[in-house]
């Protein structure tokens, strides 16, 4: 049954089905393992709409505007300023036409690199047909993911219902020994400090808020875990 609801800034949404929850049935590149009936890593999937460059997570019962909305919403003025010059800049470079195609590859690429991760997690990933784009990319991350272990969850919505958003948490892992909510970042450059990752650590500090209180997730990320933000780059 398809349901209409009024979300919290007026924005009328179409669910036409209710979250669901399944684990995959591989492991990993290495390991499988199964505890309490749970195929690990779990996957909880949404349906998402998008309104006005804005996405929303949806179920039966309420609709989350995503952490990426609200981040870009609540952005402080100074990184609106940053992200608005960069973009006339483009526009001036190289024409408004190119500039749109360039933001278009960015977002294509940064997809393409979150499917090269996910697919290495799950155990799916031959090297050898790594696209020669993506190389840079690889290379840059390889070493990251040779510390992970036990990965219990992957590319699976988290749902903060008290807080009332919601967002698709890239990798929820063990890195070097300690349970960790990870967000893969794609860059041009490396990022040497937080200084330099926006409000990337905001992103993964709600989604480990989320995971904690999601009853999806038979599990906590516990206050003394770090927070991974693995920021890849390419040559």
């Amino acid at each position: 049954m398809s349901l209409v609801m009024r979300g919290p800034f007026g924005v009328r949404m179409l669910a036409t089905q209710s979250r669901t929850f399944y684990g995959r049935k591989r492991f990993g590149p290495k390991e499988r393992t199964q505890i309490d009936n749970i195929t690990y890593p779990i996957v909880v999937e949404m349906p998402r709409v998008e309104e006005s460059d804005l996405r929303w997570y949806l179920d039966r019962r309420a609709e989350y505007p995503s952490v990426t909305s609200i981040l870009r919403l609540t952005m402080p003025s100074a990184g609106s300023f940053l992200l608005s010059r960069w973009r006339r800049k483009k526009e001036s470079e190289l024409g408004a036409e190119e500039a749109l195609k360039l933001r278009r590859d960015i977002r294509q690429r940064g997809t393409a690199v979150h499917q090269l991760i996910t697919d290495y997690i799950l155990g799916e990933l031959r090297e050898e047909k790594i696209p020669e784009n993506l190389l840079g990319y690889w290379h840059s991350f390889r070493h990251v993911l040779n510390d992970l272990s036990e990965p219990m969850g992957v590319e699976t919505t988290v749902v903060h219902q008290k807080l009332h958003y919601a967002g698709t948490c890239d990798c929820i892992a063990k890195y070097r020994g300690k349970l960790c909510v990870i967000d893969w970042k794609t860059s041009d450059k490396p990022r040497p400090t937080l200084d330099h990752c926006h409000d990337f650590p905001l992103q993964a500090v709600a989604y480990a808020g989320a995971v904690n209180v999601d009853k999806s997730y038979p599990f906590k990320v516990r206050d003394d875990a770090s927070l991974g933000i693995d920021d890849v780059y390419g040559s």
